[in-house]
């Protein structure tokens, strides 16, 4: 999936006063690295478990994304559960987590160090560990 006009302007756009709560986007159906997302902000998620993107048992590609002012206990930006996705130039901002990983949560996964390399965490906040990033 790609935005057709880059992230500044094509917005994944979540409710962060959800009952229940609930990520923005989540690739959860054992995706490969050619599921890709491409080109979006994605903004005001309220997960249990990856407030702005969830990922679980998938490999897929995110490239060119803002993750942004999202809300989970685990993993405010982004969480990645037995996974390992790739991507490139992606930020990480302004989420929060009630308990560990206020950008990104990674949980019996691995991101290479390429996509750490290419990515920005900045100014997140976790109420446990890791307010930019948790691995556990």
């Amino acid at each position: 999936m790609r935005g057709s006009g880059g992230s500044a302007n094509t917005i994944l756009r979540g409710n962060p006063l959800a009952s229940p709560p609930t990520s923005v986007v989540t690739i959860a159906s054992g995706e490969g690295p050619g599921s890709v997302l491409d080109g979006f902000t994605i903004r005001d998620g309220n997960g249990t478990t990856g407030g702005g993107i969830y990922v679980a048992d998938s490999d897929p590609t995110l490239l060119n994304c803002v993750v942004r002012d999202n809300q989970a206990d685990y993993g405010g930006g982004a969480a990645f559960v037995r996974s390992a996705p790739t991507g490139w130039d992606c930020t990480f901002s302004n989420n929060v987590a009630t308990q560990d990983g206020g950008g990104l949560y990674l949980y019996r996964g691995n991101l290479s160090l390429s996509w750490m390399e290419r990515t920005s965490i900045l100014d997140n906040v976790a109420g446990g560990d890791g307010g930019g990033s948790h691995a556990d």
